[in-house]
């Protein structure tokens, strides 16, 4: 196992445990071979035993319940939830785990239970918020289990957050605005309420009103970098670029390896045909850092692009229009402008109507681009 040959591990365990068959330890290796291998009956039939032995009960109930769900066994899983623990965070536990594999009703008729049984934690609440509005569009319903939270809560500020969320969603702006401000006096140490308020802002267009609160937030928590990026991506959107690469830079100054503020300064370097030596060093390390991001991939492509170096340009710019599923059309038009300079025509005219076919805001231009292929 060590040298990952489980392959030839497997006949020694299987000797070991017919040789003394309540072995635990080879029984216990020889189920998670099995549960990677993706041999998911045998892990199963081996795990089923280590339970009658009463090895681990929680953690083996635990892979039994993960197992059943990965074979889209829901009621099996509940049988298997029954001989493990019978507390609140086991039960807890397994009720995520129905939600990530997309087993809704039988997670809410757990986190229901819970409730049911008494003392249920606050996270049981906002599951079953999150569960009532997302899956059943019920606000009225997913706000009235916020409202049962009990006071004193530790995920009272968390049960406030989601409230204002909800209320966004469900398009009463006013009031998600009216909560979360609340939430800023009663959670003043929290600055997700900050955060939440500037979004909102900024969504319906009030940009003075949100760079106000942005920028009172950020010298209220001058270490928080998601705040200044929030701040810096503000400035650029209302077309102060000169203050939000300043911003960017301050976040680099103080953390070098935050990787959307990386990103922003290398392409906007990369537009501004300047330090360009600088700004693929800077894509380069945006990109170990979040590897395989499109709009990352992109920017590296075009500063490579701007440095001249066409072939290394061109094969990132190949790779950026893979990933996700959704490309964004000014990557097409990075690709198009690539290809173009480099004479490959077909791939141009492929890639300027890929942009195209995206209605971006600049059509025009490269309808013309596209014209002169």
């Amino acid at each position: 196992i060590g040298m990952e040959r489980s392959n030839e591990a497997i006949p020694y365990l299987q000797k070991a445990i017919r040789e003394m068959p309540d072995f635990v330890e080879a029984l216990a290796e020889l189920a998670f071979i099995c549960e990677q291998r993706g041999d998911l009956r045998e892990a199963r039939n081996v795990y089923e035993k280590l339970m009658r032995l009463n090895f681990s009960t929680q953690d083996v109930a635990l892979r039994l319940v993960n197992i059943s769900l990965r074979l889209k066994q829901p009621e099996k899983a509940l049988q298997y939830m029954r001989l493990g623990p019978a507390t609140v965070p086991f039960k807890l536990t397994v009720a995520s785990m129905f939600m990530e594999s997309r087993h809704y009703l039988q997670a809410e008729n757990l986190l229901k239970q819970i409730v049911a049984d008494g003392d249920a934690p606050g996270d049981v609440y906002l599951l079953l918020a999150d569960l009532a509005y997302e899956q059943r569009r019920d606000l009225s319903m997913a706000l009235s289990w916020l409202d049962k939270m009990p006071s004193g809560s530790k995920s009272s500020g968390r049960a406030r957050l989601l409230r204002a969320q909800l209320l966004a969603e469900a398009g009463q702006n006013d009031k998600a605005l009216k909560v979360v401000r609340q939430g800023q006096k009663d959670f003043a140490g929290v600055p997700d309420f900050q955060e939440f308020e500037i979004r909102l802002l900024a969504r319906q267009k009030q940009m003075p009103e949100a760079l106000a609160v942005a920028r009172e937030a950020v010298k209220t928590w001058p270490d928080n970098t998601d705040l200044a990026f929030l701040l810096g991506s503000l400035l650029d959107e209302t077309g102060d670029k000169k203050g939000a690469f300043t911003v960017m830079e301050g976040i680099l100054a103080s953390h070098p390896d935050n990787y959307q503020a990386l990103n922003y300064v290398g392409y906007t370097l990369a537009e501004e045909n300047r330090e360009l030596e600088r700004a693929v060093k800077l894509l380069v390390r945006a990109n170990e850092l979040s590897p395989d991001q499109a709009y990352i991939v992109d920017s590296l492509a075009w500063a490579l692009f701007k440095s001249g170096r066409l072939e290394d340009a061109l094969g990132q710019i190949r790779r950026a229009v893979k990933l996700g599923d959704q490309v964004d059309p000014s990557i097409w038009e990075h690709y198009g402008d690539i290809a173009r300079r480099m004479g490959l025509k077909d791939e141009a005219r492929k890639a300027y109507q890929k942009a195209l076919d995206l209605k971006p805001a600049n059509a025009e231009a490269l309808r013309q681009r596209l014209s002169t292929l």
